[in-house]
């Protein structure tokens, strides 16, 4: 007895020392481990009567314990002949060198709680030669399992028999993971459903259907890094197509196209006939530019059942091609396909129109078709109505438009493209009562006004002209062309008075524009001659400003009111000023010669000839003058 105690007192005090020894090793580990994730919820806890031997779950999306962000190395049954079980169920193993620590969920945990210090004592007894405890014993057994994983029918007792220790581990090691596969099952949280798939794989990474949920479940969580990390354990990635098309869409979600070109393409080449692997190709061979293969391969998939019924496919090729101007006799038949097995739409006839458009072709039937299908529709009104128009069908275009109208009442791109159509048809009926509808919507819009009192005086609608020039200027009085077209109708009904206030309020902004100056003489010189001349010698007292021609304008406005005198000495103060400007002497030869003054017009018509002989016909009217002055001798 006292032998036995002291045995059992050593393998204690080994088993406190092994403890001490791991928990300081893992305490350096888990301080380097990342922070967990603060997105993501931890798992239930445990019962209370385990909590004291189970550490707390980490929250995803930390599900290993190693520096940096990737998976530890998977400890499998292999290396369990070395595993050294500490006291808290922490686990690690040495390999190839290096010590890497088993996350604290371990399989060799979950049978701590089962046992509590059976295990321990026996594993650690078994390591260290001390075959004290026989854990091959079926009571044993019973007693380190208990009785729910004892009875399950999985339980193969002639295999623990006869194992060794590592065959022992690995087939709990086999019902560990089971345990996480159901947990998983039953919990609705699917963050928690991954991480126990995790729990799972790493206990049985060859397990490739369970390899796939996990990398599925990983892409829906969004960490497509992690599902990477894990694929590139999976045995044998090379010679598995399903494999390798999973790696090619988690490179793919990630942006990376070319590398997710490469597997997919191996993929395929592993399983030709693969119709996911050739979606995903179109896709890829698309997004890199690759147009003409995405359509090859689209093709091919096609032509293979049951893919030739997938209207979606031939939409898809459709579209491929289409953009293609030298493939859209093909396109067309796809899209032609397409309409076969989903119906013809409105949009899909619109599709068609812009690829025969592509190709130069008359792309106008197709859009009457969408028409037809959908006549409220108001991109294709549009689209129908410019078709017309760009073929020199105006009125029929302008139809087309206010059809559309008539549907949508209040939309503006229609209404300013019946208005265009108006104007170069000349339906001024039509197109003053288009101003006024449109008008309406847009009371606030000068520009509107104005364009309508210019097609009122064009249809000798005088007043209403009047009245809409009027708003338009009320909006926006500092417009040049509103103010102008307003004084223009005014002077012309002989509204002078209103006329002169908006020539005035016009020559504050404008006063040195010559073709202002040449519009106001030809509306007032006839009827107002005075309140021009007064507006054109406050303009000339300035000296610093004004040019000749004004000069010449106000002479001329002296002319009409028979004051050739008046001219002629404004002319001769302009020569003085403008001593270059060979126009001045001349009218002033004119002048002169008209007032039977040939003296005075020959010197300035001598004048002219000395700077430019061949200026307009001053050597004529020099010649013709001289005569004059001969034959009155």
């Amino acid at each position: 007895m006292r032998k036995n105690g002291l045995i059992w007192n050593r393998i204690f005090l080994a088993g406190i020392f092994f403890a001490f020894l791991t928990a300081g090793w893992l305490g350096l580990t888990l301080s380097a481990s990342p922070a967990p994730a603060q997105s993501s919820p931890p798992p239930p806890a445990p019962p209370a009567e385990e909590q004291a031997l189970t550490p707390a779950y980490p929250p995803l999306p930390e599900l290993w314990k190693q520096r940096g962000d990737q998976p530890p190395l998977n400890t499998g049954a292999n290396t369990l002949d070395s595993m050294i079980l500490s006291v808290g169920g922490r686990a690690m193993t040495v390999k190839n060198g290096g010590v890497l620590a088993l996350h604290p969920d371990s399989p060799f945990l979950l049978l701590e709680i089962k046992t509590g210090t059976w295990l321990r004592f026996g594993l650690s007894a078994r390591l260290a030669g001390r075959p004290e405890v026989d854990l091959s014993h079926p009571q044993t057994l019973h007693k380190i399992l208990g009785d729910d994983i004892y009875q399950r029918e999985y339980m193969d007792l002639q295999a623990w028999q006869n194992e060794t220790l590592a065959g022992a581990v690995r087939i709990i090691v086999r019902f560990a993971a089971i345990d996480w596969l159901r947990r998983a099952e039953a919990d609705p949280d699917y963050a928690q459903k991954v991480y126990a798939w995790y729990r799972a794989w790493l206990l049985t990474p060859d397990d490739s259907l369970l390899t796939f949920n996990l990398l599925d479940g990983l892409r829906r969580l969004e960490r497509p890094e992690q599902a990477l990390a894990i694929l590139a354990q999976y045995p044998g990635l090379r010679e598995d197509s399903q494999a390798l098309l999973f790696q090619s869409s988690i490179l793919h979600d990630l942006g990376k196209n070319r590398e997710a070109l490469e597997s997919a393409e191996a993929a395929l080449r592993l399983d030709p006939d693969n119709s996911e692997a050739m979606r995903l190709l179109a896709d890829l061979y698309q997004e890199t530019g690759q147009e003409e293969a995405g359509a090859a391969m689209l093709g091919d998939l096609l032509r293979r059942p049951p893919f030739s019924q997938d209207s979606r496919l031939w939409l898809r090729l459709a579209r491929l091609l289409a953009a293609r101007p030298d493939q859209v006799g093909e396109a067309l038949r796809a899209y032609e396909q397409y309409g076969r097995l989903a119906g013809m739409s409105a949009e899909l006839w619109m599709e068609i129109a812009r690829a025969e458009e592509t190709a130069g072709l008359d792309s106008l039937a197709a859009q009457e078709q969408a028409l037809n299908l959908a006549p409220g529709q108001r991109e294709i009104i549009l689209e129908v109505a410019r078709s017309r128009r760009a073929r020199e069908q105006a009125a029929l275009a302008a139809g087309v438009l206010e059809n559309g109208l008539r549907v949508l009442p209040q939309d503006e791109q229609m209404w300013r493209e019946l208005i265009a159509l108006y104007w170069e048809t000349n339906n001024t009926a039509s197109l003053i009562n288009a101003y006024k509808e449109y008008i309406k919507i847009r009371p606030d819009q000068a520009v509107l006004y104005y364009e309508l009192g210019l097609s009122q005086r064009e249809n000798g609608q005088t007043a209403d002209a009047a009245a809409s020039l009027e708003k338009a200027w009320s909006l926006e009085p500092d417009n040049y062309d509103y103010t102008l077209s307003l004084l223009t109708l005014k002077a012309q009904m002989k509204e002078y008075d209103r006329a002169l206030n908006l020539t005035r309020a016009l020559l504050e902004s404008n006063a040195g524009s010559l073709a202002l100056w040449e519009s106001l003489y030809a509306l007032l010189a006839g009827e107002r001659p005075a309140e021009l001349g007064a507006l054109l010698e406050q303009w000339l007292a300035d000296k610093t400003r004004p040019a000749a021609k004004f000069y010449e304008m106000r002479a001329l406005l002296a002319l009409e009111q028979n004051k050739p005198e008046e001219a002629a000495q404004i002319l001769e103060a302009a020569a003085e000023i403008y001593p270059a400007n060979l126009r001045i002497p001349f009218l002033l030869g004119n002048i002169y010669e008209g007032m039977g003054h040939d003296g005075k017009a020959m010197v300035f018509y001598e004048k002219v000839m000395e700077k430019d002989p061949a200026y307009s016909d001053v050597g004529e009217r020099y010649l013709q003058t001289k005569i004059r002055l001969l034959g009155n001798r």
